[in-house]
């Protein structure tokens, strides 16, 4: 039952970010609760706003940037490789998952 549900919330994260752009990496079908993605072209200077960095403060590199701000939203997910990697679980909900989309398409 727990298995089916964290499946359930880690598609339907993965459905909804790749209908505003995101590539999902993860192999599909997803197996585990693990959903990593790769970034659309986004607002460099919106995202910088919203992660507090001020003119001159650099990242490593976009995905940084934006684990930044999500983090800032309170959104919680991690960058690895090159991705954002989201890691929901069977307690999350659909107003997490748009809260989390929401959030990302501010900066598009």
């Amino acid at each position: 039952l727990i298995e089916a549900e964290l499946l359930h919330v880690a598609n339907r994260l993965a459905e909804k970010l790749e209908t505003i752009g995101f590539t999902v990496r993860s192999p599909r079908p997803l197996r585990s609760g693990i959903v990593s993605v790769t970034p659309p072209k986004f607002d460099l200077e919106k995202a910088r706003k919203g992660a507090g960095l001020r003119k001159g403060v650099a990242l490593k590199d976009p995905v940084h940037l934006l684990h930044r701000y999500l983090e800032r939203q309170k959104v919680i997910c991690a960058p690895r490789e090159g991705m954002l990697r989201f890691a929901p679980h069977f307690y999350n909900d659909e107003l997490d998952l748009d809260r989390a989309v929401a959030a990302l398409r501010r900066v598009l």
